[in-house]
């Protein structure tokens, strides 16, 4: 059995592997092997692009619900990425990963245009049924600087909406 949230964060580690870009120059993004959970640093033995997905360091306040009950919870995640520095302007790149990134999101509700309201990816609609919604914030760019990183980055929050039985808060491995 596996933990309900690690099932969460490795389904949106394997969709946002697969974020297609362009970058600034056209190229599309690879960053198969490139999205970490829970790492906070990062030197330059990384290869960029990258990314990391973190919690929040406060949780947001769930509906609570007793045994056989539905416990509703909002869980907020910080999408971090970094991209290939411009030596002009070294944080364009970090806007276009960020743009690319959120619309990769876009996929986890994304349905139809039609009266059908079907899953346009079924593969990445709602994290295969992991979750019951998301909310993408807006992302916020930071160049380099020596506190802060080598690195000029990008921070990308996100609110998942998870349900599930209080008795049973787990999947099937």
């Amino acid at each position: 059995m596996i933990p309900l949230k690690l099932a969460v964060l490795q389904r949106l580690t394997a969709l946002l592997e697969l974020t297609a870009g362009p970058d600034e120059k056209g190229v599309a993004y690879d960053l198969v092997g490139d999205v970490y959970r829970g790492r906070v640093t990062f030197g330059e033995e990384t290869e960029l692009p990258a990314l990391s997905i973190l919690e929040a360091p406060m949780p947001d306040v769930g509906i609570f619900g007793g045994a056989g009950e539905m416990l509703s919870e909002s869980w907020t995640l910080l999408i971090q990425g970094w991209a290939k520095d411009d030596k002009k302007n070294p944080s364009d790149p970090a806007y276009y990963l960020a743009s690319a990134v959120s619309a990769q999101l876009g996929k986890i509700s994304a349905t139809r245009d039609d009266a059908s309201g079907r899953p346009l990816d079924l593969s990445a609609y709602l994290l295969g049924d992991t979750i019951v919604g998301i909310e993408v914030g807006g992302s916020v760019v930071r160049p380099l600087d020596a506190q802060t990183s080598s690195r000029a980055f990008f921070y990308l929050p996100i609110r998942i909406r998870l349900a599930n039985a209080v008795s049973d808060p787990y999947l099937p491995a």
